[in-house]
């Protein structure tokens, strides 16, 4: 695909972002790139890697982010899912952008497959297992509730590109396990939440029998996804696409939540960092009062991504288990525990 247009990049010191920016800039090297970064020290890192402009802020300073996104033709959120500040400058930005020039700046967002997780309490839901959630039905992606997780924000985005003045397209990803290729060492979301639960109550907790499934995908084969999402969300600007059709989950493997706290827990106990390796079953309330996201370490989240496979997407880190290890030595190394 040829680019020669601007891209406002958000993510990019980030655990996804950063491998993922390093890829777009590498995949367009006649783009614009423009980025925005938190810390000063971070700003000549990513102009080095290829960044045009590079804005110091944050996310919270709205009018930099709408500015930014009112002269780009594309942008990338792969920095936050659910800050509904972030979304809406971003989106104001898209309208300033569309209003001046007439044409619909095409946005790519990052969701998460929480938005389709269920209210189980650590326990296999066999009907999910036996129909899992496929995007190729614009019904199922229409239907998720409004008050799942991530769905405000992503409401927000379906209203703008039905409204006409932004081409959106949204990337649901689930569990993210491996090394990053970013700048910095970052970490996941939920290893790292199970890991401190972990240490918190000094053995490895599961909710109940633990059976509870999610899908799962490496940081790398992530970022190998969105530009293919990318390039297929900037081939189609112009086309009429429903906004349901332009949901894309993510996913290579699965996993029990038993499984991969297993896993956590050899990690640790091999370090010396809890006394067992045993793994304790308790229930969704004790779990709760230990870190109060618990819930999304204990329901089901299991989806079929029909779109990407279809554009021709083959993962490879197929084996999570070899990767956890090396996740735990890092998050450790991050909390000043090694």
């Amino acid at each position: 695909m040829s680019f020669s247009g601007t891209i406002f990049y958000l993510g990019a010191t980030g655990y996804l972002g950063g491998g993922l920016f390093k890829r777009v800039v590498a995949t367009y090297p006649k783009a614009r790139i423009v980025t925005i970064v938190r810390a000063e020290s971070a700003v000549s890192i990513v102009k080095a890697a290829g960044a045009h402009e590079v804005i110091q802020g944050t996310h919270q300073e709205v009018d930099k982010i709408k500015k930014a996104a009112s002269e780009a033709d594309l942008i990338v959120n792969a920095a936050d899912s659910d800050d509904v500040n972030l979304i809406s400058a971003l989106l104001a930005g898209a309208k300033e952008r569309f209003l001046t020039t007439g044409k619909r700046p095409v946005f790519v967002h990052t969701s998460g497959t929480g938005v389709v997780g269920d209210k189980s309490e650590g326990t296999l839901n066999t009907e999910f297992l036996a129909k899992p959630f496929d995007d190729a039905s614009e019904d199922a992606v229409k239907n998720i509730p409004a008050e799942a997780l991530h769905r405000n924000v992503d409401l927000l985005i379906f209203g703008a590109d039905s409204e006409g003045y932004v081409d959106a397209w949204i990337v649901s990803p689930p569990t993210v396990y491996g090394a990053s290729t970013g700048f910095f060492p970052r970490n996941s979301i939920q290893i790292p939440m199970l890991l401190s639960m972990a240490i918190k109550t000094n053995q490895a907790v599961v909710v109940n029998d633990g059976t509870a499934t999610w899908d799962n995908v490496h940081v790398e084969d992530l970022a190998e996804a969105y530009l293919f999402i990318i390039a297929k969300a900037w081939s189609s600007r112009g086309s009429t696409i429903s906004s349901y059709a332009k949901f894309y989950n993510v996913a290579s493997d699965r996993h029990t939540w038993k499984d991969l706290v297993g896993a956590i827990a050899t990690a640790l106990n091999k370090r010396g960092v809890i006394p067992t390796a045993e793994v304790k079953s308790i229930t969704l309330a004790e779990a709760s009062t230990v870190h109060p996201w618990a819930f999304a370490v204990a329901n089901n989240s299991l989806v079929v991504p029909s779109k990407l496979k279809a554009l021709g997407w083959k993962p490879t880190h197929l084996n999570w288990k070899a990767d956890i290890d090396a996740d735990v030595e890092r998050v450790l190394k991050s909390m000043g525990k090694i």
